[in-house]
């Protein structure tokens, strides 16, 4: 059984620990050393691959959404189309109901729609206020400036980027 990237990073950790007073446990340890680190980076390229596949997935599966969301809204449309072609053919023969094998339509009133025609001349109590939000960017771009904003802390972490 294969050992786990965790499982060579000590093994690696433990050769670097060890004391060698004599040029043959020096030469020992240095082949250790390579071993070792030639299991590490074998074992990074095999993980990286496998990250590439799962890349390589997303995109697909991405595309495939994309495509997906395409033909739903292609299908939506059409059956919006067609939806309104029955019920313009039932209002030019003046059926407002209709039996159609086992299907049943009919017209039915839709729940009533307001239509703002003035916002000015409506009072406020019907306004939502929305809360403040804080903005990040102007945050950051004001840090950049040189402001000392108070109740913020500043943090930069490191990502791996892998070429």
């Amino acid at each position: 059984m294969s050992e786990t990237l965790y499982q060579i990073t000590d093994r690696y950790r433990e050769i670097l620990s060890l004391d060698a007073a004599s040029e043959e446990e020096r030469a020992a340890l240095v082949t250790a050393l390579d071993e070792a680190d030639g299991d590490f980076r074998d074992k990074v390229e095999n993980i990286v691959k496998f990250i590439r596949n799962c890349e390589a997935d997303i995109e697909s599966i991405r595309a495939e959404e994309i495509k997906l969301a395409t033909k739903r809204q292609s299908l939506a449309k059409k059956t919006d189309n067609l939806t309104g072609y029955i019920g313009a053919m039932m209002m030019m023969t003046n059926q407002k109901e209709l039996k159609a094998g086992i299907f049943d339509l009919k017209f039915v009133k839709n729940p009533p729609q307001i239509i703002v025609i003035d916002e000015a001349a409506i009072p406020r109590e019907y306004f939502i206020t929305a809360e403040p939000t804080l903005s990040k960017q102007a945050l950051r771009d004001a840090i950049k400036a040189g402001a000392v904003i108070p109740g913020i802390e500043i943090s930069q972490q490191e990502r791996l980027k892998i070429k």
